[in-house]
């Protein structure tokens, strides 16, 4: 039997410390997923450099490369522009901007390819 892919969309996810692991998205047991597209808003006053990817063991792993956004403006990286890289455990966003907090948060939503 074929799997089946479906193309799903994240809520709007606010990253709202530097270094610390922030759920993106959750993964349903037996699934993968690719990520197909990176929407950001960097809403600090500083640079910010955000980078997907898993905790595997309760440790962060960094899965692709940091996407850099400048400071006020949005950023989106799109499916030809993303290594291939299929996840299998939950998808977890961290930024490293000392600006980062509630009222100046770095906005995420990503869209996925998820099979299974």
């Amino acid at each position: 039997m074929d799997e089946q892919i479906i193309v799903k969309t994240s809520q709007l996810v606010h990253i709202v410390a530097a270094a610390t692991s922030t759920l993106v998205y959750t993964i349903g047991t037996g699934r993968t997923a690719q990520i197909k597209k990176i929407m950001l808003m960097n809403n600090t006053a500083n640079v910010d450099h955000v980078i997907l990817g898993e905790l595997v063991g309760g440790v962060w792993t960094p899965r692709l490369p940091a996407v850099y956004v400048l400071a006020g403006f949005d950023e989106r990286v799109f499916e030809f522009e993303l290594p291939v890289f299929e996840f299998t455990s939950n998808i977890y966003a961290q930024g490293d901007s000392a600006g980062l907090a509630a009222l100046t948060p770095e906005d995420i939503i990503v869209e996925v390819s998820v099979t299974g």
